[in-house]
């Protein structure tokens, strides 16, 4: 092995340590992979080091799930934002999410009076109800199918409020609500929050 291959080397593993792909970090070092022959021995560490990182990624996105779940994220939607496809996590690590879900995720109830709250103050701001079940992320006609009479009403009584809003308008407010929505208080704001403080 020349000392050439060996400095190649030091430098695509460096490089791959620092989580980029050995066909990244050999290109980042100005040659193609065609070019580079590394010794069966090299190979095995650079395989070893792929491995570690795809680990070290599933593990982060495991994690993240958890955190969402626990933050009363729907199951699917926790493996969405986390960016975990169902077929590459373990069945154990599948179980203790479903176990998760079950601990932490509200009930169909809670979450449709928790939407009802949140269209209602949504109407009042002046969006139609399409623009608030954006925003609230719903689907209007299957909502309204799981509201109680008095809860339909209410949503019948403010539909006429409206103010005529562009998509634009509406992107905002959807990304106003979820940097609320996925912003974890401190712990000042959240005793802020208990005193009545801070809404």
């Amino acid at each position: 092995m020349t000392t050439k291959t060996q400095s190649t080397f030091e430098a695509v593993e460096r490089l791959m340590l620092n989580g980029i792909g050995k066909v990244e970090a050999i290109s980042r070092i100005g040659k193609h992979i065609q070019n580079v022959r590394f010794t069966d021995e090299q190979n095995q560490r650079l395989k070893e080091i792929t491995r570690q990182l795809r680990e070290a990624k599933s593990k982060a996105k495991f994690e993240h799930a958890k955190e969402l779940i626990e933050s009363g994220y729907p199951l699917y939607k926790a493996y969405e934002k986390a960016g975990i496809n169902v077929t590459t996590i373990t069945k154990e690590e599948r179980k203790r999410l479903s176990e998760l879900k079950a601990l932490h995720q509200k009930s169909v109830d809670e979450v449709i009076k928790e939407r009802f709250e949140q269209t209602v103050e949504l109407l009042k701001e002046g969006l139609t109800f399409t623009a608030s079940g954006q925003v609230v992320g719903f689907n209007p006609t299957v909502f309204m199918n799981r509201l109680n009479d008095e809860q339909r009403q209410v949503i019948n009584s403010l539909k006429g409020n409206y103010k005529t809003m562009g998509k634009k308008d509406i992107s905002n407010f959807i990304i106003k609500v979820e940097k609320v929505e996925d912003r974890i208080l401190t712990e000042k704001e959240e005793q802020d929050l208990i005193e009545g403080n801070l809404q």
